[in-house]
């Protein structure tokens, strides 16, 4: 009994995540930049 309880409480909290990224959300690119290292222009480019 112990097995399907544990069983049915996984089932629930994978259910419940996948439900959550079936929301619509605004694509958005987050760009973290390293000062030195990458060059300031690169991500004007991705913003075009």
């Amino acid at each position: 009994m112990k097995k399907w309880a544990t069983l049915l409480a996984g089932s629930a909290c994978a259910l419940s995540l996948l439900s959550h990224t079936a929301v619509a959300q605004d694509e958005e690119l987050v760009f973290m930049n390293w000062g030195p290292y990458i060059n300031s222009g690169i991500l004007e480019q991705f913003t075009k």
